[in-house]
């Protein structure tokens, strides 16, 4: 259930299975792939360009202090849901949520 709405069993069961490859990860990584993830959630609309996820860069700088390559950890990040088709990559920097 979602918002009080009972949700398609057959799409909970793949958003379960795409999150799975978290588990081999370090701490770190899911760390920061959690992170990007949330910044993604709270872009409304399908629909969001690496503008807009840059846009989190000081948010993530606070969380991550000692990272000082925010940009390019966004990038990578988002190249590895990309990889995991929890988002889609449309070109030119923009992306579609799946």
């Amino acid at each position: 259930m979602k918002n009080g709405q009972v949700r398609d069993p057959e799409k909970v069961t793949k958003e379960f299975k795409q999150s799975l490859f978290l588990r081999k990860n370090s701490l770190s990584v899911r760390g920061w792939t959690i992170e990007i993830l949330n910044c993604i959630d709270k872009i409304e609309g399908s629909e969001f360009t690496l503008e807009d996820m840059y846009r989190f860069e000081s948010d993530l700088k606070n969380i991550f202090v000692k990272n000082n390559h925010i940009k390019e950890k966004i990038r990578q990040q988002l190249q590895i849901l990309r990889d995991k088709e929890i988002i889609e990559f449309k070109g030119r920097g923009k992306y579609r949520k799946l």
